[in-house]
């Protein structure tokens, strides 16, 4: 024990850790993010309330024209803003290779909502899935990254196999709203329905801007099992929320 304390000491001297937001040298006691930055996080102080501005964005998700909403809950822990120097970890957990960054940010969108009744009733975790071509070239899907971290405190098992991802879509970074909805149809497809019947799903991910992505998801789900209910978690949602409204100007994320 004592030879890996000295290790961890030593590597941290020649490599020293650093916030994945400011890039300042972290403490001992801080772990992938300064305490700085860790109190001026632009939290959405929704602590998983029903009926939150997100949760009232993803309403129109039915199963059936005189259904109610598939949805039950909502929740992401920050607000994103692609200028801000917080974007620079959602960018780094997503394309630079840090998957324990992703894990750890799970386990803090998790640990949110503990002493709330979100997850009641929940049987899974499904994070969306990346397509191939995507999963081959980031090396792992960061939403199931996220998706571990949050099971890590929940205990929820983690769904990767009963849908997939069939088309490579492009990215959506510079498409209009019109464009980015037409870019998720048809994206998904449901190998497992017996997984997933009759169960209240946590859909996982990192990003919420416009949610068509989720949406697109969700639809392929319910064509196969309409009896599932879902709850959407994610770690950032556009900060157009914060107006109390569904983003239409919006920096475009995927």
């Amino acid at each position: 024990m004592r030879l890996k304390t000295w290790l961890d000491s030593l590597l941290q001297v020649l490599v020293p850790r650093t916030c994945t937001v400011c890039g300042t040298v972290l403490s001992p006691g801080e772990q992938w993010l300064c305490g700085v930055c860790l109190s001026h996080l632009p939290r959405t102080g929704w602590k998983g309330a029903r009926n939150n501005v997100l949760e009232r964005h993803f309403a129109e998700v039915k199963p059936g024209v005189h259904e109610a909403p598939a949805v039950c809950r909502a929740h992401a822990l920050m607000y994103y803003e692609a200028a801000s120097a917080y974007s620079r970890m959602l960018l780094a957990i997503k394309y630079y290779d840090k998957p324990k960054v992703a894990v750890a940010w799970g386990r803090m969108l998790a640990a949110d909502l503990q002493g709330t009744d979100f997850f009641s009733g929940a049987d899974m975790l499904l994070p969306v899935p990346l397509s191939p071509q995507r999963l081959h070239q980031r090396g792992y899907n960061q939403s199931e990254r996220l998706a571990e971290g949050i099971a890590q405190l929940t205990g929820l098992p983690v769904n990767t196999t009963a849908v997939v991802r069939v088309r490579h879509n492009p990215s959506q970074t510079h498409l209009s709203q019109q464009e980015r909805h037409a870019n998720v149809q048809q994206l998904f497809a449901v190998r497992h329905p017996e997984q997933l019947q009759g169960r209240h799903l946590v859909l996982v991910d990192d990003v919420i801007t416009y949610g068509y992505t989720l949406k697109s998801c969700m639809q392929a789900i319910l064509a196969v099992c309409p009896d599932v209910r879902f709850s959407v978690l994610s770690l950032a949602a556009s900060s157009a929320y914060r107006l109390k409204m569904a983003p239409r100007h919006v920096h475009a994320w995927d």
